[in-house]
């Protein structure tokens, strides 16, 4: 069996009008990181990201709310 590692989910969306909305979701136990993915709606466009370790993640998250 390949060896696992966690990896640390991030959804964030950016709405038209400017507003940004980024929160953690769900730990990941994969041999391999995650495809990072986005889908673009009517009014915003939402991201997936994955990260190799929480601080990153958090990171992430912290400085979304200044794109």
């Amino acid at each position: 069996m390949a060896n696992l590692r966690t990896f640390y989910e991030v959804v964030s969306a950016y709405f038209d009008d400017g507003h940004v909305v980024a929160h953690m979701g769900r730990e990941v136990l994969a041999a391999e990181k995650p495809r990072d993915s986005f889908f673009s709606g009517r009014d915003r466009d939402v991201y997936h990201d994955y990260f190799s370790s929480l601080q990153e993640a958090e990171n992430f998250v912290k400085n979304a709310s200044f794109a």
